[in-house]
């Protein structure tokens, strides 16, 4: 079957936090996922990399990504396109995130057996198609997940600063 999932990522560098948001949609149903990301991540690519494996594993966890199936995944950074594209027997040369990121998304596509397409869309357009809208809908929601993230990590750093805690006094 063919599943495209559209994922995008929103990422502050001075926080290191980020959000993730995904669009799927098959004959199995639409659905989107979101969140933050558990960690701070290095960079904006490792983001929309992360966001990506965190769509797929979502997508199979409830079963609208199926083994066999075609994924057509789009995204707003081509960079991560190219990267995707060529997952196949993917060895990192050094353990760095995003070599552990990428070969994350290549076991989860070989473990099952998935093709995949890639497709650039472009973010931030004001286009009507469905896949604009979709990648504006995730683009939104993975800022939102970033934006709440950083706002605490600047709570707990003003917290810090000034001697107190987010956990209360006592």
């Amino acid at each position: 079957m063919n599943v495209t999932i559209i994922a995008d990522a929103s990422y502050c560098s001075e926080t290191r936090a980020g959000g993730w948001a995904a669009w799927v949609a098959s004959n199995r149903g639409k659905c989107s996922f979101s969140g933050p990301f558990k960690t701070g991540l290095e960079s904006s690519v490792n983001a929309e990399m992360a966001g990506v494996v965190n769509a797929v594993s979502k997508a199979i966890q409830k079963g609208y990504l199926r083994s066999g199936d075609h994924l057509y995944l789009q995204s707003d950074c081509q960079s991560i396109l190219n990267r995707f594209r060529c997952h196949r027997g993917f060895l990192p040369a050094k353990d760095t995130e995003k070599a552990r990121i990428m070969l994350h998304f290549s076991r989860l596509m070989a473990a099952h057996n998935l093709k995949l397409t890639v497709r650039h869309v472009k973010g931030h357009s004001q286009k009507k198609r469905s896949r604009y809208a979709a990648q504006r809908h995730c683009d939104h929601l993975a800022y939102q997940h970033m934006a709440q993230v950083r706002s605490q990590y600047r709570e707990n750093e003003s917290l810090a600063h000034r001697g107190m805690s987010s956990q209360g006094s006592f």
